[in-house]
């Protein structure tokens, strides 16, 4: 099994992957490939095969992508960078259970909402398994 997917440890894609199958009953390696980090989540929930997907509109049970700067090529970019699982949305203030470390899932709040990208909703999750 590939790194950060659990059991011994977790990465914040890791985690996501590994609470999606367990709700939907699938194998770990039943996952796309090309899904396995949060930008690949990201980008194929707004413009590629799992299109609509992708949300500005965060709410319980959804994945909240939240974004880093990366020099690229020489140009800092702004991409996403953590995701989690939202529990608790309450005046703006989102809560979520992610992986903050290795060996360490925890629930806690999006620190600086400015760096919220965004959500993908999972309520259509089983499209993920046809890619």
């Amino acid at each position: 099994m590939e790194q950060g997917l659990g059991v011994e440890s977790f990465d914040c894609s890791g985690l996501v992957i590994r609470s999606v199958c367990d709700v939907l009953g699938k194998k770990v390696d039943e996952w796309p490939i090309g899904l396995r980090h949060v930008r690949d989540m990201w980008n194929a929930s707004n413009d590629g095969d799992l299109s609509g997907l992708a949300s500005a509109d965060i709410s319980v049970g959804m994945l909240a992508v939240t974004g880093k700067h990366l020099t690229i090529d020489g140009y800092r970019q702004y991409v996403p960078g953590h995701i989690g699982v939202v529990t608790s949305v309450v005046d703006n203030c989102i809560e979520f259970i992610h992986a903050s470390a290795p060996n360490k899932v925890t629930e806690g709040a999006v620190k600086n909402t400015a760096r919220l990208i965004g959500g993908i909703s999972i309520l259509d999750a089983d499209r993920l398994f046809d890619l």
